[in-house]
């Protein structure tokens, strides 16, 4: 039975601890048996846990994004941050990296601001704007 179901006609559902989409509507499976773990990014897209990491898929099964992030965090406006072997970045609700996965650090403020510090420097990701902000 599915285990998640973002009502939309297509459900996750997992056997022997790998996971599937499922288009309910016709039970056609739209991937293979290849992921540990989902998680919702936005509307048109899951997050998927594969071997420790993390990437997107579409609702159709397509990569979005390849598996390759050590941890994704949802921010405002769809935005998410990304945690990788080279640092903390940004996707945009599309699942494409908008700030590089470069800075030590990521925290996210006020519903609308992710500030990430690299070196000692901070700047500041505006989600209303899709705006960096670099302070002076």
């Amino acid at each position: 039975f599915p285990s998640h179901d973002n009502g939309g006609g297509l459900a996750v559902v997992y056997e022997n601890g790998k996971g599937s989409l499922l288009q309910v509507n016709n039970e056609t499976f739209l991937t293979a048996s290849e992921f540990d773990s989902t998680g919702f990014i936005s509307f048109g897209s899951l997050a998927v846990k594969s071997n420790g990491s993390w990437g997107a898929i579409d609702l159709q099964g397509r990569t979005l994004m390849a598996v390759q992030y050590i941890d994704i965090i949802p921010a405002p406006k769809g935005y998410h941050v990304i945690r990788s072997e080279t640092g903390y970045g940004v996707l945009d609700p599309t699942a494409v990296e908008v700030v590089n996965a470069i800075y030590d650090r990521a925290t996210i403020y006020q519903e609308r601001f992710i500030k990430l510090e690299f070196a000692g420097k901070t700047e500041w990701f505006d989600t209303f704007t899709a705006q960096m902000i670099t302070p002076k």
